[in-house]
């Protein structure tokens, strides 16, 4: 990655309190840092001129390519998961503020399981900031659901709204279901189909052909979106940007997810977010950590996991994971203690 793609660095949270000053002022700090990154790596890319060969090597989805190409990636660690919002807020503020300025609209992709938690506290953040979300501009969809609709308690939609969506006034239709789609068509894979034309490439559009911001997480499986290892979706070859899968691992068997080309070549910023022990023996493969700066990993090769095969071009990962996720401390002392 170029070096302004690089790693920012947060200084270590001396407290959990997020009210005390102190932290207060290293959010801040890490907000200023972050806005100046974001404003930085879309101007540097939007200088630099691709040859096409390098383009279609990078772009290849096949599990060939993804192993030769060697990526570079960001790691910020909380103490604990619930100091996660504090390294993860200012990264959302800073893409919403360069986005909105550059191109008068917010485009971000949320996934279900834990990360709605983390975004519960987003508009207090806000508020501390002394910045205006403009809420109005957002447009939010997401990274892959299960086949029901957003009032059934399996939905990642629902999840998403209770824990972050219904407390802020983002237009109803600028929040992007499959509501419309689930009770108009009959299978997975037509509402996959619909989805990706009616909802991700008019986005897409608008954010000027790539989309702003993603936040995953990821299972103790290594799978993040609905992309399982070793499932056939992971080589899909096909220019959809949504897919269906009917025999998800994990239930409910039946969903939609965005693609590992969507993941590859649509997103500007994609940031996972995790915690806990449970993640540890995935989260220790992953990488190797810099030598010289702990806040950059470079991804093993093969890719081990479905997780580490998001690689985005022209674009940046950031994983904002707990001491346990990274460590596996709390593991480890329950091993030793036995």
């Amino acid at each position: 990655m170029s070096e302004t793609e690089e790693a920012v660095t947060a200084e270590p949270i001396k407290t959990e309190d997020e009210t005390t000053e102190l932290e207060e002022t290293e959010e801040k700090t890490e907000l200023d840092s972050e806005v100046k990154t974001e404003l930085e790596s879309e101007e540097k890319t939007a200088d630099v001129v691709k040859s096409e060969a390098k383009v279609e090597n990078l772009v290849d989805q096949s599990n060939q390519a993804v192993e030769q190409t060697p990526y570079d990636a960001r790691l910020s660690e909380a103490p604990t998961k619930g100091t996660i919002p504090i390294l993860l807020h200012p990264r959302v503020i800073a893409s919403c503020q360069v986005s909105i300025s550059k191109r008068g609209a917010f485009t971000i992709g949320i996934s279900g399981g834990s990360v709605p938690g983390f975004l519960s506290t987003l508009p207090s953040s806000f508020d501390k900031a002394g910045i205006t979300p403009k809420w109005d501009k957002w447009h939010v969809f997401l990274a892959d659901e299960r086949f029901v609709s957003s009032d059934h308690e399996d939905s990642n939609m629902k999840n998403i709204i209770d824990k972050f969506l219904g407390q802020v006034p983002i237009p109803k239709e600028q929040i992007y279901s499959i509501d419309e789609g689930f009770n108009t068509l009959d299978t997975p894979a037509d509402v996959a189909e619909w989805y990706d034309k009616t909802v991700v490439k008019p986005l897409l559009e608008k954010s000027k052909g790539k989309l702003d911001c993603l936040l995953l997480g990821f299972g103790p499986d290594g799978h993040t979106c609905s992309l399982f290892p070793n499932h056939p979706l992971l080589s899909l070859d096909s220019d959809a940007l949504v897919a269906s899968i009917e025999d998800s691992p994990k239930p409910p068997s039946q969903r939609i997810t965005l693609t590992m080309k969507a993941l590859n070549e649509c997103f500007r910023n994609i940031i996972f977010c995790a915690s806990g022990t449970s993640k540890y023996d995935v989260v220790k493969n992953l990488w190797e950590v810099d030598e010289d700066r702990c806040s950059l990993v470079h991804y093993k090769n093969p890719p081990p996991y479905p997780c580490v095969m998001v690689r985005p071009i022209d674009g940046q990962v950031t994983w904002v994971l707990d001491k346990d996720a990274v460590k596996g401390e709390s593991l480890e002392k329950k091993e030793m203690e036995e």
